[in-house]
């Protein structure tokens, strides 16, 4: 029970007779559906027990299983999405979950209809962001695109999502008709009232939605419902010539969106896997950075723990040692782990980790802090963190020059493919200014 509520399912093995049957169910339920961690706890009496002759040792994989959905459901899916006026799609993490060509078929549905997709939080990259019918990422902060067709839509079609409420998102779902695709049962009328529902894994329904869909509009002689390629151009083109003068900053301490723009510009999106640290780094870079390929950004929230990014990039970069694995975080999260920067050289995972070192939380102006700040100094804390990396055997930079960004961000990426760790770390001002705060 006490990890019921951070687990898919849990359960404990009552005897030795038990452990065959016990670790089928845990592995048939880690396999199966909507993926989550499992438990199972083996008290100390069976750990310690003999087992008996007749348990059989014989090892069989156990396969998960996928539905494809009802095939009735699909096809009023389909309807009500060329039905509407104005329709949107939001697509989760469920759909990085079901991996495959989910993504691939995300893709094409909305080439196929004209939708405009964008993205929860979890769901950053599961839709190419430089793709013309790409709206960006609904997060705590956000896109002008996002705000504006989320305005404007009549329908939402969710795609891998639970439709969580979320109290720092976007929460404009009430008035609009919700279609919803997921394979867990538990995600259906959860937080709002859903119009309609397909339950079935994201890759299966989208390939028979597409099916569907080819087939209603090749009856009604279309090629494609709806073109919003020219409005999404001219709000994204506005919004951008707002952002530009911070993301092309040239004013010291370094703006943070020119560290985000840099990194955009010397790295390559389809070799890098980029995730963030919580607050700060998160509200800063999801809107501007364009994720193109499944799982190249780690985006997360809906907590503050400092610290996390460092872990996701070292984890990010042992599933896929060939790509280049960043991790941008603030000094208050670096000052929480960056001693584990150690582990990367001692365990030879090389990754990037980019400090914004601007010595205060930046998006808390200084009077939320009175007290720490008047009596205690926080916000003018000194020392080097490029230096604390450097004891630790990593490679490091300390950059103060906004000009100095772009090639520094390069050295460090070659240093990580030659295969050692490399800390750059940013002297930045405070920016408050985020895209569309929720909070």
């Amino acid at each position: 029970d006490t990890y019921s509520t951070v687990t898919k399912w849990s359960s404990s093995i009552p005897t030795t007779s038990d452990i065959p049957a016990m670790l089928r169910r845990a592995f048939t339920q880690l396999r199966t559906g909507r993926p989550g961690p499992v438990l199972l706890e083996l008290p100390s009496d069976i750990l310690r027990s003999e087992l008996s002759d007749d348990i059989p040792t014989d090892y069989a994989v156990v396969n998960g299983t996928r539905s494809s959905g009802d095939l009735q459901d699909i096809k009023l899916a389909a309807k009500m999405l060329l039905g509407a006026q104005r329709p949107i799609i939001q697509a989760g993490q469920g759909v990085l979950y079901a991996g495959g060509s989910t993504s691939e078929k995300l893709q094409k549905l909305a080439e196929l209809t004209g939708v405009p997709v964008m993205t929860s939080m979890a769901g950053k990259s599961a839709f190419p962001e430089t793709h013309p019918l790409s709206l960006g990422t609904r997060s705590s902060s956000t896109t002008d695109m996002v705000v504006h067709f989320l305005d404007k839509c009549d329908l939402i079609f969710g795609i891998g999502t639970s439709f969580t409420r979320i109290h720092h998102g976007m929460d404009k779902f009430d008035d609009k008709t919700l279609v919803q695709i997921t394979n867990c049962s538990d995600d259906l009328n959860k937080d709002y009232d859903v119009d309609h529902a397909v339950l079935g894994d994201a890759e299966l329904v989208l390939e028979s939605l597409i099916s569907e869909i080819e087939q209603l509009l090749d009856s009604r002689s279309e090629t494609q419902k709806f073109d919003f390629t020219d409005e999404i151009h001219k709000v994204r083109q506005d919004w951008m010539k707002e952002w530009s003068p911070l993301l092309e900053s040239g004013e010291t301490p370094i703006n943070p969106y020119r560290v985000i723009h840099e990194l955009s510009l010397n790295t390559d999106p389809r070799q890098t896997i980029v995730t963030h640290d919580s607050g700060s780094p998160r509200d800063q870079i999801i809107p501007f950075y364009q994720a193109v390929n499944p799982n190249g950004f780690i985006a997360w929230g809906k907590s503050t723990q400092l610290g996390y990014s460092l872990g996701l990039a070292m984890g990010a970069r042992m599933a896929e040692p060939t790509k280049l694995c960043v991790n941008l975080i603030g000094d208050y999260g670096f000052g929480m782990v960056g001693l584990d920067v150690e582990t990367c050289v001692r365990e030879d995972i090389p990754i990037l980790t980019i400090i914004l070192n601007n010595s205060a939380m930046g998006i808390y102006r200084p009077h939320n802090f009175p007290t720490a700040n008047d009596l205690y100094g926080t916000k003018y804390t000194d020392g080097n963190y490029a230096q604390v990396a450097e004891a630790m055997g990593c490679y490091n930079e300390r950059i103060d020059n906004p000009e100095l960004v772009g090639a520094a961000i390069q050295r460090c990426a070659s240093v990580v493919e030659s295969g050692k760790p490399a800390v750059l770390e940013v002297m930045t001002k405070e920016e408050p200014n985020m895209p569309h705060r929720m909070f």
